[in-house]
Formats: structure tokens, C-alpha cells, sequence
């Protein structure tokens, strides 16, 4: 495993970036967030929710640049080295497990932290509040409204991805960035206010099945250009 995670770091440009992915990123985020709360309770609320989702999809997209943009772009050439060994695409497999497995956790510990805070500032002004959610009187919003929004965040970023990573235009990408921010956060919006047990099950399949497609998508992208570069060198020796 911690060989998995020493590949998956090699593609961090900088050790700088590795202190931010892992420790301030989930910091700082729900913190930002959070500020919403102190100025407005109950519209802080929804906007601390259409915040953190924004603001997961659009670091994930910016670290993606710097470690995966384009990498299986017919001329992307930052795959030498992983070409030179027989175990290349299977190291390769596994960044991008850890990638997930790395963008789940970050995206979990930012909603965890973000509920926390919204339930604790709940609770400061409790009796003062009436909040409805789904046609119920309750004393904060659920856990739930928080593991839908991060879902639908990292759904989102998983999709995206599915496009930046194969393609080396950034204003294109940059496109593909504000069309998914502009998509997720109004489903962040409605999850404050229908997320029920149903649609988070349902959430969680459908994440779950675009991961295993992305990657394998990705992977099979990757076993091509190793095919391209050897009819390449093919021809330049006949």
C-alpha cells in the first residue's frame, strides 16, 4: 500500500502541493464555509452547502492539472518513464485508485466538518430557529443533506475528468470545470431540501459505476498509446 501511495505522489509536481491536497485543502474549505453560518443561519445554510461543493469540484479540477491533465492525450509525453516498465500500467491503475480513494476521503472529512459546524451553530441559536426539512420540524439539517452534496461533488469531478484528461486545451477544460460547477451546485441547492435515504443509496451506486468506468475508460487509453508508440517506432526502422 505504500508503495501504491509513493506512485500516486510522483505525479504531485511539487512537495508543496502534497501539504495542501492533504491537510489544508479539508481545512480550509469547510472553514470558509463555515463563515456563511456566522452571517446567515438559515440561507447560510444552503449557500455553506452550494460553497463546499463549488469549491471540491473546482481544487480537485486544479490539482488534476497538474498531475493528470491530458493523460491520455494522444500527445502527452510525461508517460515515458512509466512506459519503460512492465509493471507501467499497472502502477498506473493504481494512482488512479488512490486518486479516488484519496478525493472520497478529502471530500467526506470537508462535508463532515462543514455538518459539525452547521449543527453546533444550530444548537447555539437553538429556540430561536424553525427549521422544515421534507415536511419535518428539525433542530439542525441532517447528516444525510451532507453525504448527498459530497457525493454529488465528487460525482461531478468524476465526470469532468472523464474529459480533461484527455484532452490538452485548457480553455476547453476550463469550460468543462463551469459546466459541472454549474450543474452540481443547484442539485446541492435541491439536496438541502429532498435528500432523503433513497437518493443517497442511488447516488452511491451511480458514483461507484462512473469509477470503475472512468478508470478502466483511462487505462484503455493509456494500453493505446503504448500500442501507437510501437507502430511509430515500427515504421521509422522499415
Amino acid at each position: 500500500m505504500k508503495n501504491t501511495i509513493r506512485m500516486y505522489n510522483i505525479f504531485f509536481p511539487r512537495k508543496c502541493f502534497m501539504w495542501f491536497t492533504y491537510i489544508l485543502y479539508p481545512i480550509v474549505v469547510p472553514l470558509i464555509c463555515s463563515l456563511c453560518l456566522k452571517l446567515f443561519l438559515l440561507a447560510g445554510t444552503v449557500m455553506s452547502l452550494m460553497m463546499s461543493t463549488a469549491g471540491v469540484i473546482t481544487i480537485e479540477y486544479l490539482l488534476d492539472t497538474y498531475m493528470f491533465h491530458g493523460i491520455v492525450a494522444k500527445d502527452y509525453k510525461a508517460l515515458e518513464y512509466v512506459k519503460s516498465s512492465g509493471k507501467g500500467i499497472d502502477l498506473l491503475q493504481r494512482a488512479f485508485l488512490v486518486d479516488g480513494i484519496r478525493r472520497i476521503l478529502t471530500t467526506g472529512l470537508i462535508m463532515t466538518g462543514l455538518y459539525w459546524a452547521t449543527r453546533m451553530a444550530f444548537e447555539k441559536d437553538a429556540g430561536e430557529t424553525i427549521l422544515e426539512i421534507n415536511g419535518e420540524i428539525v433542530s439542525h439539517p441532517s447528516a444525510l443533506i451532507y453525504l448527498q452534496c459530497g457525493l454529488i461533488a465528487v460525482l461531478f469531478v468524476e465526470l469532468g475528468m472523464l474529459i480533461t484528461r484527455r484532452s490538452k486545451n485548457v480553455l476547453a477544460n476550463i469550460l468543462v470545470l463551469y459546466v459541472m460547477s454549474a450543474i452540481a451546485c443547484p442539485l446541492a441547492m435541491v439536496a438541502a431540501e429532498y435528500t432523503s435515504s433513497l437518493s443517497v443509496g442511488l447516488s452511491v451506486i451511480l458514483l461507484i459505476i462512473v469509477m470503475v468506468l472512468s478508470r478502466k475508460v483511462l487505462v484503455k487509453k493509456v494500453r493505446e498509446s503504448f500500442y501507437d508508440e510501437g507502430y511509430k517506432e515500427l515504421l521509422q526502422t522499415t
